[in-house]
């Protein structure tokens, strides 16, 4: 029995001869396609610095911190002087404040003992006159003042066991970089009012009513010069009771 083969066909989708068209054979076909792009690998795409990037950036570095360092000493330098100015002048501030607290009190008299409208309440030594009649450069101020009104210029108000804290007839002046006060009626040790003073100086107006007190201050901490920073203030004080 034979078995006869024939070709099936379509005429409405007849096959296309290929090899008859196109002058190739599908095996051509594959081998003309492009190849496949291979992906990169993670050790090709994660170059790292070349030698020459590495000197660079080092360098660079270096120039920075360099820099850095250097600025540092000297803001530093900066910061002491600015810290070591202020403390000169809390303490110049400090100072005029508290004289000025017991010099407007001078002369206060109640009762109106002589031995205090005879000097004012105030006097000032270590001075001269100008030709306006100033007292000018005063380093020692005595005050007397009837604080308890009682007529008695020798009480002391108030102290602490040997210190004297107020009293009726005082002395101020420097001793060494202190401000202090002693009571005159007494032999107790002076009361430092202040500290850290480099200068002191006292003023009397001739109409006996107004004190000028001169103060210059310095800083308790010293700055990168081994010196320590000063500052000076001038405070015109007028008596209450004149």
């Amino acid at each position: 029995m034979k078995t006869s083969t024939r070709e099936i066909s379509n005429p409405r989708f007849p096959i296309p001869d290929v090899e008859s068209q196109q002058g190739f054979s599908p095996t051509e076909l594959r081998q003309d396609a492009p190849a496949p792009v291979a992906e990169p690998s993670c050790i090709e795409s994660q170059r790292g610095f070349s030698l020459m990037e590495l000197l660079i950036s080092t360098a660079l570095l270096t120039i920075i911190l360099g820099l850095t360092f250097n600025m540092l000493p000297r803001d530093q330098k900066s910061f002491d002087a600015e810290q070591a100015s202020a403390d000169a002048q809390q303490n110049a501030r400090f100072a005029i404040n508290r004289l000025a607290e017991i010099i407007r009190g001078a002369g206060n008299n109640p009762a109106g003992i002589s031995t205090i409208n005879s000097v004012l309440g105030v006097g000032i030594t270590g001075g001269t006159v100008d030709p306006n009649g100033n007292i000018v450069g005063g380093t020692t101020i005595r005050i007397k003042s009837d604080l308890n009104g009682n007529k008695n210029l020798t009480d002391t108000i108030s102290s602490d066991a040997d210190v004297v804290i107020s009293s009726e007839d005082v002395s101020i002046y420097r001793s060494g970089t202190n401000i202090v006060m002693v009571d005159n009626n007494s032999s107790t040790i002076p009361v430092p009012l202040a500290e850290d003073i480099q200068d002191l100086k006292f003023d009397f107006s001739p109409d006996q009513k107004l004190v000028t007190v001169h103060v210059t201050a310095r800083s308790t901490r010293t700055v990168a010069d081994g010196q320590a920073r000063t500052s000076s203030l001038t405070s015109h004080i007028r008596l209450r009771n004149r």
